[in-house]
């Protein structure tokens, strides 16, 4: 029957960046000593969110007839503090925006749903994203791309009116072409011009020169 899909390493968390956020709660442990967000809580509105992001993973992750995948896991089991509160399988079991997880016969779909159907009973306020690092802050030259840019919540008036910059020159895909034409030129030149020289040394003459 071959092998089957299995996605790993998926979670609640949609907005914050790991490799941004380490860094900054590294610096705040040496300097006070203490971890920030280390009690953090998560609002009301954000754990139903939570709870409708996570359910639809699910759904997609069992989509079997699909083709997609035949199981998941998530990342992380325990997390400490509430930086990363939505990597906490524990807690999110405890707060209720991870749902139970169905019986292993049970498909997620059928307990909560089609993706469709998690869209639709969803409310679609970008006041429950906090993106970190701030967008708004970034050069956009060098980023990787509008983080939480979710179906469910673009249609926000409040989202920030971001741009892309143009790529840099050497980015560019018309670079690389162009330097190889003008490489290819550049070198049957230099070997027309070598040719000349050693045609001059052994007493050949162009014909042109004749005329």
């Amino acid at each position: 029957k071959g092998i089957s899909r299995i996605i790993g390493e998926w979670s609640g968390a949609y907005d914050a960046l790991p490799t941004a956020m380490t860094p900054y709660l590294m610096k705040q442990i040496a300097a006070n000593g203490e971890a920030p967000l280390l009690n953090r809580t998560l609002s009301k509105e954000r754990k139903a969110f939570l709870r409708n992001f996570v359910e639809a993973q699910m759904v997609a992750y069992e989509a079997r007839d699909e083709g997609v995948s035949s199981g998941w896991l998530f990342w992380n089991f325990k997390m400490e503090g509430g930086a990363f509160a939505e990597w906490d399988f524990l807690r999110g079991i405890r707060e209720e925006w991870m749902p139970p997880v169905p019986e292993p016969t049970v498909a997620s779909e059928d307990v909560y749903g089609s993706c469709l159907d998690i869209y639709n009973k969803t409310n679609d306020d970008y006041m429950v994203v906090n993106e970190y690092p701030d967008p708004r802050t970034l050069d956009w030259n060098q980023w990787q791309g509008w983080g939480a840019d979710d179906d469910l919540v673009m249609s926000d008036p409040n989202i920030p009116d971001v741009t892309y910059g143009p790529n840099p020159w050497y980015l560019r895909g018309w670079l690389l072409p162009m330097c190889l034409v003008v490489a290819c030129v550049a070198l049957l030149r230099l070997r027309r011009i070598v040719v000349h020289k050693r045609r001059e040394k052994l007493g050949y003459t162009e014909l042109n020169e004749l005329k």
